[in-house]
């Protein structure tokens, strides 16, 4: 079977869904809310204050308003986590390196098993200022959006 994202992420929900529907207590799963699944957990996400340098300007309002700190650590460790590849060996900093202003500093990126795609990796400083429409042909106007699409690839 060929994992992809979809099926990755169909077998995840379906794990979770199985998992919380065993309850070694009880022979009827909680349907009510009252056994307090998911909802116990606590949950104050953090702003995450920026440091602007100056010259700069202020990040726009959906980015800056939207940012946790928590966010941020996902964010971080998603990036580096291969496990979001087709086959669980490339992550985003395969192709995004700190060193070459996160890019790969190559004419086409070559995505997993060594095929190559149909562009370069765009660099991401400053990214929360896009507003022009993301991707080379700004096909997408969001940051998570954006996301969403380099892992649903299947180079």
């Amino acid at each position: 079977m060929n994992w992809n994202f979809s099926s990755k992420f169909h077998f995840v929900v379906l794990f979770g869904l199985l998992a919380f529907a065993c309850n070694p207590d009880d022979e009827v799963p909680c349907t009510d809310n009252s056994c307090g699944f998911l909802t116990d957990i606590p949950c104050d996400p953090q702003a995450y204050n920026y440091s602007i340098p100056q010259g700069l300007p202020l990040l726009p309002t959906a980015v800056s308003q939207n940012t946790t700190v928590e966010g941020i650590a996902l964010g971080r460790r998603l990036f580096y986590d291969p496990i979001l590849s087709a086959d669980s060996t490339m992550s985003c900093a395969g192709c995004h390196f700190t060193i070459n202003s996160f890019t790969d500093a190559k004419a086409v990126s070559v995505g997993i098993d060594g095929i190559p795609g149909k562009r370069s990796s765009m660099s991401l400083l400053n990214v929360g200022y896009y507003d022009n429409g993301l991707f080379w042909d700004g096909r997408v106007n969001s940051l998570p959006e954006q996301a969403l699409l380099p892992v649903e690839d299947p180079v």
